[in-house]
């Protein structure tokens, strides 16, 4: 048994070198964690689903295929959720706008129109009536994107 106890003994020299080798894949392991993967996520999440508009912000909305209303004075309520002035394009889109059931049913679909960019995705807040004081609020308008159709939208939107 001695013999075997001498053999699994590890020389504290090596020993020093193991350590500083746990230390140098614990900080690798920390800095990949907090800096490199969510740079990954934020760039797969703008390239499959779209991104937020900058500043000024300002969106037309459709209803099949026709612009009903624009979007624009966007405030961050919460984390997800942000608050739009919207006014009708015309007398007919607002009435559609009005409708509840179209909101409820996620009829709507977004454009941006400085780049032609199509947001599918986006969902209406709070409880009917959707728009109270010319504001309205909407979670997910991400433009563009590879996968911006509602069945590719991210799962923790619907």
């Amino acid at each position: 048994m001695a013999a075997v106890t001498e053999f699994m003994t590890i020389p504290p020299r090596i020993m020093d070198k193991i350590e500083s080798a746990i230390v140098a894949l614990s900080v690798l392991y920390v800095v990949i964690d907090w800096a490199v993967i969510p740079r990954i996520r934020e760039k797969l999440h703008a390239k499959w689903y779209g991104k937020e508009l900058d500043e000024p912000f300002t969106a037309e909305v459709y209803l099949d295929d026709k612009l009903v209303a624009h979007l624009s004075d966007r405030e961050f309520t919460e984390m997800f959720w942000r608050d739009y002035r919207i006014e009708p394009a015309s007398p007919e889109g607002k009435v559609l706008i009005e409708n509840d059931s179209l909101w409820e049913t996620g009829r709507f679909h977004f454009r941006d129109p400085a780049t032609g960019d199509l947001c599918k995705c986006g969902f209406v807040g709070r409880s009917s009536p959707f728009i109270r004081d010319g504001k309205i609020s909407l979670r997910a308008l991400y433009f563009g994107g590879t996968r911006n159709d509602q069945n590719a939208c991210p799962r923790d939107c619907r």
